[in-house]
């Protein structure tokens, strides 16, 4: 996967350079425009290729085993999911809203022994469907840390 993120990178600056060797030997108008487009056509590409991994769409992970590495050990928890975009599978336990008025999820696994709490991104329009305990869910947020649970921040809840 990070060879074909540097292969591609190294694919798009390749191209980026050609076409700025075309724009030097014409200085033609069409040219500066069609370099322009080129360039933004693969910029598009090269960010939608980079984009899902990024926000850790591409490997769902469950709420047990998140919650297991950080239970067995917090500092390599860190290291390995703090900062980082993950999608987490498991299912709702609990639901509320905090004094600040955010939505939070706690989401656990079958057998209620880890768990990783979600605070949803704010919105000002309520959300489309109530929670139910017990039902499977997907979100995708940023990892915070561990404190009781693994804290995803800004989450965002996925269609299956």
């Amino acid at each position: 996967m990070i060879y074909g993120l540097i292969k591609s990178t190294f694919s798009f600056t390749f191209v980026l350079h050609t076409l700025l060797l075309i724009e030097i030997s014409t200085k033609s108008l069409f040219m500066k425009t069609r370099r322009l487009n080129l360039f933004i056509i693969f910029s598009l590409i090269l960010l939608m290729a980079c984009s899902s991994n990024k926000m850790g769409l591409d490997n769902p992970v469950s709420a047990s085993i998140l919650g297991s590495e950080y239970s067995a050990d917090i500092q390599k928890g860190d290291k390995s999911y703090k900062g980082k975009y993950l999608t987490v599978v498991g299912e709702i336990s609990q639901y509320y809203q905090n004094k600040f008025q955010e939505n939070i999820l706690i989401i656990m696994d079958k057998d209620k022994k880890q768990g990783v709490k979600c605070t949803l991104i704010k919105s000002n329009k309520p959300l489309e469907r109530p929670f139910k305990l017990g039902e499977t869910i997907k979100v995708n947020g940023k990892c915070a840390g561990f404190d009781e649970f693994v804290l995803l921040s800004g989450c965002i809840i996925l269609k299956d």
